[in-house]
């Protein structure tokens, strides 16, 4: 008695129909790497949520432990159809990975960042599209304490010192379709970010340009690549005699629908900063890999997908 003529059921689409809506429904995920963001965006009202833990292997000389973890926290929202928001949160809180010249050194990050990104160019028969992307971001950055070094002071005294910067980031992300499994994404961008802390020298702002490939592996499953080149002026990284250099970021790994609203990420890379303009940061005194793992949940799909119920199994439904 509740039927409307009218409206669309799912069950009166063919298989090949509803495959497709399944399909289109899944692997939205709408970035490689927090600072290279995809040509993919949200519908038009919709919010993800993203937690991430991003830890290396290992404690280091200093932290020791199972491995030093940057945790962050993303929300996507899509203002329209080919416009995004996002909001991050990361923090991480450790000692150095290495002592520097044989001390140990605390260390504290705090991100808040918003991004947006809005396509120029996303025709859906086009296999090219271009988009603008950018963030602004408040860094909280402590170093040292009451009982370690400070290392943008003196190291010969135990000492802290804070500070807050406002951090922009810029990129065009260009991505391609190379038939209907394979995806090239192509990301010229820059970020800016202090190049002094107490007159002793930091990162500094940093052009780099991005490669990158996906793979549909399977319907809800998808392999993932990239590589980053910096170009400087500034540097991503430094060592355990605060010597600052640029180094290449890479992150590979897959990501994996257990339905429309419920996501998994795992991946391997050196980059240790979890928002935009962080992300091309290395692990505080050192290059290392870094493991990361990241649980998506969008409420406002649809669920698991059920198979229709036969004539019997529809009799005996209500006893």
């Amino acid at each position: 008695e509740s039927y409307d003529e009218n409206k669309i059921y799912l069950e009166d689409l063919s298989d090949e129909t509803q495959k497709k809506l399944y399909t289109d429904q899944t692997n939205k995920y709408t970035r490689a790497t927090e600072f290279i963001p995809l040509n993919i965006f949200p519908e038009q009202g919709d919010i993800s949520l993203s937690t991430e833990w991003k830890s290396s292997f290992y404690g280091g000389q200093s932290g020791g432990g199972t491995g030093q973890q940057n945790n962050s926290l993303k929300i996507d929202y899509g203002l329209s159809k080919n416009t995004q928001l996002t909001f991050y949160f990361a923090e991480a809180d450790d000692d150095l990975y290495n002592l520097i010249q044989g001390k140990s050194s605390k260390y504290f990050w705090q991100n808040y960042a918003f991004s947006i990104k809005k396509s120029l160019f996303n025709k859906s028969k086009s296999s090219t599209k271009l988009s603008f992307f950018c963030s602004i971001e408040y860094w909280r950055r402590g170093s040292g304490s009451n009982e370690t070094v400070n290392i943008f002071g003196d190291l010969s005294e135990k000492s802290n010192i804070s500070n807050s910067n406002f951090l922009t980031s810029f990129s065009f992300p260009f991505s391609k379709s190379i038939g209907n499994k394979v995806s090239y994404f192509f990301v010229p961008g820059i970020s800016f970010l202090p190049d002094t802390l107490n007159n002793k020298k930091s990162y500094g702002n940093n052009l780099f340009i991005s490669n990158g490939l996906e793979m549909n592996f399977a319907k809800n499953l998808k392999i993932f690549a990239s590589y980053t080149n910096l170009l400087g002026p500034g540097n991503n990284s430094f060592d355990r005699n605060l010597s600052y250099s640029r180094v290449p970021i890479y992150s590979y790994g897959m990501n994996w629908d257990l339905n429309s609203k419920i996501g998994l990420e795992g991946r391997i890379t050196n980059s240790f900063g979890s928002t935009p303009a962080t992300g091309i940061l290395t692990i505080p005194s050192d290059n290392k890999p870094l493991y990361s793992l990241n649980f998506t949940y969008r409420p406002y799909q649809d669920d698991i997908k059920l198979n229709n119920l036969n004539s019997k199994d529809q009799l005996i439904n209500f006893g």
